[in-house]
Parts: structure tokens; C-alpha cells; sequence
């Protein structure tokens, strides 16, 4: 996923017709997305017959589909895969935290010029999630696996370049899941048709 989110970036920045015309002109109004980002899970988990609380990183893929209503309003619909972080082994316990969630959101934009705006989501997550958690008292390694699954909260808000035909965004990404909640930076490179 990475890899495709690189290479759709870099065909973006080498084909010129894709740059022409203001993106005020929504005769494009479907955008398809992939994206990835890295960020933290916070999440509270039983071991041992305790409660606790932790957090870990987490790197996102995500996917999806956008329509654009007019040059202020969108809705959104996509599906983000969450993973443990590349620092999670190096500073952390050994923990592992996965989720899926399916998203749908309407988009809200704010135009800055005509290539640049700021924009906000807000809708919801349907996820499910687990958490491998490891204990070791000195002589036997304990795991227990904990899963979660239901409808929660995304939120998300960023910036925006768009041409006529490609979109780039950075933003900030908020899913509050259950006994789990993430905030990610993700970066998401976008075609209209």
C-alpha cells in the first residue's frame, strides 16, 4: 500500500495535464484515495485480572471513494487498516494493537485559493479491533487477547492541494472505537474523474 501511495504521488507530479484548471470547477466530482499515516493508539485492556491503560504507535492504510456535491460540500466513505507501529517493538512492552474500520463522513471545505483549502470531516467509524497483551512474571509469559467491535466517531481535519484531475492531502484523524481510540497524520494522494 505504501509503495502504490508513493508511486500515485509521483505519476500526480509528472503528468502535466492533470494541473490545468481551477479546482472550483467540480465538472470532476468523483475522487478515489489511498493513503498512509502513523500516529497513537490509546487503549485500555484486562490482564491478570487488571485493568489497565496504554498506548502504542500505529501506522494507517487507507482507501477510499469521494463525492463532491458542490465546491464546499463532499461525502466521504473509506476503509483504514491499522497496524502496529515500526517504534512499537523498540520502546514498548509487547503489545500488539490491529483494527479495521469503514468510515462514512461528509467533508466540509474551506477554499484558501484556487488550488489550496482547508477542510473537516466528521462521521462514523463501524470498527473492530484486537490486542494481544503479554505479561511475564519472571517465569511464564501470559498473553490474552481482547476484541472490540461497533460504531464510534471519525473526525479529521487537514489541508488540501487539488488540480484538476489530483488531489493531495495531509491531515490530522481522530477514530474513537470503544476502549480504543487513535489519532494519525496521514498524507493521501486522490484522482477525480
Amino acid at each position: 500500500m505504501k509503495h502504490l501511495s508513493l508511486a500515485l504521488i509521483f505519476s500526480a507530479l509528472v503528468t502535466p495535464q492533470a494541473f490545468a484548471n481551477d479546482v472550483k470547477d467540480i465538472s470532476n466530482p468523483h475522487t478515489i484515495f489511498i493513503g498512509i499515516g502513523h500516529g497513537d493508539v490509546e487503549f485500555q485492556y484486562t490482564l491478570d485480572g487488571m485493568s489497565k491503560k496504554d498506548d502504542r504507535t500505529s501506522e494507517v492504510e487507507f482507501s477510499g471513494y469521494r463525492y463532491q456535491f458542490n465546491e464546499t460540500w463532499a461525502i466521504d466513505a473509506r476503509y483504514m487498516r491499522g497496524k502496529p507501529g515500526f517504534f512499537t517493538g523498540l520502546f514498548h512492552s509487547s503489545s500488539k494493537v490491529s483494527f479495521h474500520s469503514r468510515i462514512l463522513s461528509v467533508q466540509g471545505l474551506i477554499p484558501l485559493s484556487k488550488r489550496w483549502s482547508l477542510y473537516g470531516n466528521l462521521g462514523v467509524n463501524n470498527y473492530d479491533w484486537d490486542i494481544v497483551t503479554s505479561s511475564d512474571n519472571g517465569q511464564i509469559e501470559r498473553q490474552a487477547l481482547q476484541k472490540e467491535n461497533g460504531t464510534g466517531l471519525f473526525a479529521a481535519a487537514g489541508v488540501k492541494v487539488a488540480w484538476e484531475r489530483v488531489e493531495l492531502t495531509f491531515d490530522y484523524q481522530i477514530l474513537k472505537m470503544g476502549d480504543l481510540d487513535t489519532d494519525v497524520f496521514t498524507l493521501a494522494a486522490g484522482f477525480k474523474f
